[in-house]
């Protein structure tokens, strides 16, 4: 596999149409997600191969992968990508999924686990008025203001803010969010990932000592509002079927189920396998 420069994306374009709801594919072709797009001939492509940190796909002609040495790519390729990012694993999808069987042998001395993935949508065409905030909690927006700010907490949040975007500056610039507080501790947090247009995903985390009090589903409804404001109409809802809090604050939140999917998770080290899956992606 051989990667693209960033000024010949274009060539791909026809191979990311049957991944619609994944964002992160349109953000990686217009330059502004720093992904990677391999193909097996930088001519006539027949396979590509996209990255984003942990988030990886692949697509095309399966029957073109015979002279492909994947177990090489993933490790000299697809595994420093990880490690350049901090990324400990990488989550593979794939159009056709016949591509997972096939890749689930090539990598079998990686030993790729299954897991079922979910992708919802809500459709934005009004604001909804103010969620009800749980008793003790305070809901703000991320600007400026609150990124010059002193509180418990911050530096998680500039953490997850820079998850996608290469510094504060480029969130606070080009994406959008909520964050939650109680008693002047960082409780939580609902921001834009890979905005695109009219559409973007939701990146969702609450801290542990302050989840099943309702916040996840507040934060969301005013993710939502904020959305609308934001001139979206599309947001898009990433979780594995196994996580049932995310699940749950989704379909609380009025998104509906669109697509059910197997991906395959494969970890640089063994103990990476044990790590919690968190409220949205890994």
């Amino acid at each position: 596999m051989q990667e693209l420069r960033n000024n010949t994306f274009a060539i791909v374009e026809p191979f990311l149409s049957a991944f619609n709801y994944h964002t992160v594919l349109k953000t990686t072709i217009d330059g502004s997600t720093s992904g990677h797009i391999y193909v097996n001939d930088l001519d006539s492509p027949k396979i590509v191969f996209v990255q984003f940190r942990h988030r990886a796909f692949i697509m095309g002609d399966l029957n073109a992968s015979n002279m492909l040495d994947f177990e090489r790519f993933f490790t000299d390729e697809v595994f420093e990508n990880c490690r350049n990012t901090d990324a400990s694993m990488v989550r593979l999808t794939a159009k056709p999924e016949a591509w997972l069987i096939s890749l689930e042998s090539s990598l079998k001395t990686l030993k790729p686990i299954f897991f079922d993935y979910q992708i919802y949508q809500y459709q934005l065409s009004d604001s909804e008025g103010k969620p009800k905030i749980p008793e003790g909690f305070e809901l703000r927006l991320v600007n400026k203001a609150l990124v010059g700010e002193t509180f418990e907490g911050k530096d998680e949040l500039l953490e997850e803010m820079c998850s996608e975007r290469e510094s504060v500056n480029a969130f606070l610039d080009n994406s959008f969010g909520i964050v939650a507080f109680h008693g002047g501790k960082l409780a939580g947090w609902c921001l834009s990932e890979y905005n695109h247009k009219n559409r973007c995903e939701v990146g969702i985390a609450t801290m542990p000592p302050f989840q099943k009090q309702g916040l996840a589903k507040a934060m969301t409804l005013e993710f939502k509002n904020l959305a609308y404001e934001q001139g979206v109409d599309t947001v898009l809802w990433h979780c594995y079927k196994s996580n049932h809090p995310s699940q749950r604050t989704a379909l609380s939140a009025g998104f509906e189920l669109i697509d059910e999917h197997k991906v395959i998770n494969i970890y640089l080290e063994p103990a990476a396998r044990f790590a919690v899956h968190g409220n949205v992606e890994f």
